[in-house]
């Protein structure tokens, strides 16, 4: 029988068998290890990026939060402040917190507010722009803004630098 054809051909088709069979397991191991692979690099990646935001946020909070400059971040849909600093809170004449969430065309002259908006709609940023507006007790003050989109928390928003001159006028 070890001469028949048939025999032979049946005998190196199961050693190729038991080789693809090897093959298989050799690349399924392969395939395992890299995704674990993969996955523990998408991990630390994930990781990392998590870490830089974080870093970004701080350093963010401690600059606004340093400088005497009242700055304020509006939300675009709907004019929400969604951060504001102590010095933000002094000009507007309210509590950083009950700052939060209030419109900031609460603090602005309605028509000055639109032609505002037309602006900064029209080319994304305004520089050295002269603004009245009113304390929440409804003092008026007079400032100069500086005003630049940015994404805050995943949303459009406005990043605000005012400049209060109303002492100087």
């Amino acid at each position: 029988n070890n001469g028949n054809p048939n025999f032979l051909e049946i005998a190196r088709l199961r050693q190729e068998l038991t080789d693809l069979k090897r093959e298989k397991a050799d690349l399924e191991l392969l395939i395992e290890t890299n995704i674990e692979h993969s996955d523990y690099l998408e991990e630390d990646l994930l990781n990392k990026i998590e870490y830089a935001l974080r870093e970004s946020e701080k350093r963010f909070r401690l600059i606004s939060e340093t400088i005497p400059v009242p700055i304020t971040v509006t939300r675009v849909s709907d004019s929400a402040i969604v951060y504001a600093n102590e010095s933000a809170g002094g000009l507007f004449g309210v509590s950083v917190e009950r700052l939060k969430d209030r419109k900031v065309t609460d603090f602005y002259d309605t028509a000055d507010g639109q032609m505002l908006l037309d602006t900064l709609t029209a080319q994304k940023y305004v520089s050295n722009y002269e603004l009245k507006g009113k304390r929440a007790d409804g003092v008026p003050f007079w400032a100069v803004l500086f005003i630049q989109s940015l994404t805050f928390n995943d949303e459009d928003c406005w990043l605000t630098a005012l400049y209060d001159m109303t002492d100087r006028l």
